[in-house]
C-alpha cells in the first residue's frame, strides 16, 4: 500500500535497513516485523506492508501493481487500475 510519508505516524522505535543504494526497508527492532519499503525512485511514497495495519479494511485499493506475477486464485477487485510491474511510478498508474 503506497502513501505519502507525510501521512505516516510512527509510535515507537524502528530500524531502517538499506536494502540497496537506492532503497530501504523499515522494521521493528524488537520483533523484526517489516513495516515498509522506500525507494529513491519514488521519493514521495512509502509502501506499507498491509498486514501491519490494525484495520486494513479501512483502505480500498486505488491500483494494483506487479499484476504480471499475481497469484491466479487471489481475485483482484474489478474496476481498479492495474500495472504489470513498476514501469511507471505507482501513483501515476492510469
Amino acid at each position: 500500500m503506497g502513501l505519502d510519508p507525510a501521512h505516516l505516524t510512527v509510535a515507537g522505535p524502528l530500524q531502517d535497513y538499506r536494502h540497496t543504494p537506492a532503497s530501504s526497508r523499515a522494521f521493528c527492532p524488537s520483533c523484526g516485523t517489516r513495516l515498509w519499503f522506500r525507494s529513491d525512485r519514488w521519493p514521495g511514497e512509502v509502501f506499507l506492508n498491509v498486514g501491519t495495519l490494525d484495520d486494513p479494511s479501512r483502505f480500498a485499493p486505488g491500483c494494483h501493481v506487479m499484476t504480471a506475477d499475481h497469484i491466479s486464485w487471489a481475485p483482484m477487485p474489478e474496476g481498479v487500475p492495474e500495472a504489470a510491474g513498476f514501469d511507471q511510478p505507482p501513483m501515476e498508474v492510469p
